[in-house]
């Protein structure tokens, strides 16, 4: 069956409405220090730890020249900041050629291939909550609760990461575009969810469960909360191409609305 939706006054088969969701609509907790015709450079400079707020995003396919010469350039910024990585993002939905492929390859470089996801709240198969599981936003009575939660999460990437998550997190939830969801399981807190709110979209930007009470719909229950909360906007997400969660959101009848490749190369570990 064939949903139909009214889109500024036309009608508009599902899936229609989300043609228009690129990967400029996904949150960079960064701003543009410099611009060419043919990339763009993102930085925070308080967070050079994080590498989805320090990175360079080509407009265009780059050669391999062109892209060794950048390199060695973002190699030398990087490290006068205390930041011993580079990391790009390379044009959506554009394959890499072949030459650059092996080069990245060869020079030890982490490649993934980002999908883009996203759903109108009609369309989620909504999840009823059970007596044992409650969704709360995250507020001054809980929040110490979710900042505890969210910092086990992230400790499996050292302490100085979980601490500086969880410094980010304190400081951005009272924001018009920060929120947080927290799900406990029989009193116990178990999953939650990170929102950017933005005119059109909630972005997903990150969703855990805690892996014992993971196939429990805890997670399904978190996004219904969301959709529920946010029904005029349409809900999107990025997602690994090769991680099981994209899966689920394809089950859900997430819409895949694009790729794009990233590579990000360590040299030097804090």
């Amino acid at each position: 069956m064939n949903i139909l939706y009214h889109v500024k006054g036309v009608r508009k088969k599902r899936g229609e409405v989300l043609q228009h969701i690129t990967f400029e609509n996904i949150h960079v907790l960064g701003s543009v220090i410099h611009e060419e015709d043919t990339y763009i450079q993102y930085e925070h400079k308080d967070m050079f730890y994080r590498y989805d707020s320090n990175f360079i995003r080509f407009k265009q396919m780059p050669s391999l020249l062109t892209f060794q010469k950048l390199v060695a350039t973002s190699k030398r910024y990087n490290e006068s900041n205390g930041a011993y990585y580079v990391h790009f993002h390379f044009p959506e939905n554009v394959e890499l050629p072949t030459g650059l492929c092996r080069y990245l390859q060869d020079e030890q470089y982490e490649i993934t291939k980002i999908e883009l996801y996203a759903i109108q709240p009609i369309d989620f198969p909504i999840v009823e909550q059970t007596a044992e599981i409650e969704i709360q936003a995250v507020n001054e009575e809980n929040l110490q609760t979710f900042l505890r939660l969210q910092y086990e999460d992230d400790i499996e990437f050292g302490p100085t990461f979980a601490k500086e998550q969880r410094d980010l997190t304190y400081r951005l939830w009272e924001s018009d575009v920060h929120t947080y969801v927290i799900a406990y399981f029989a009193g116990k807190a178990v999953g939650y969810v990170e929102l950017i709110l933005q005119e059109e979209t909630v972005e997903i930007n990150n969703l855990m469960v805690r892996a014992p009470y993971r196939r429990r719909s805890i997670g399904s229950m978190l996004q219904t909360y969301v959709v529920q909360t946010f029904p005029n906007k349409t809900i999107i997400l990025l997602a690994d191409s090769e991680d099981t969660p994209r899966e689920m959101y394809q089950k859900q009848g997430y819409v895949n609305c694009g790729f794009m490749y990233e590579a990000l190369k360590i040299f030097k570990y804090d």
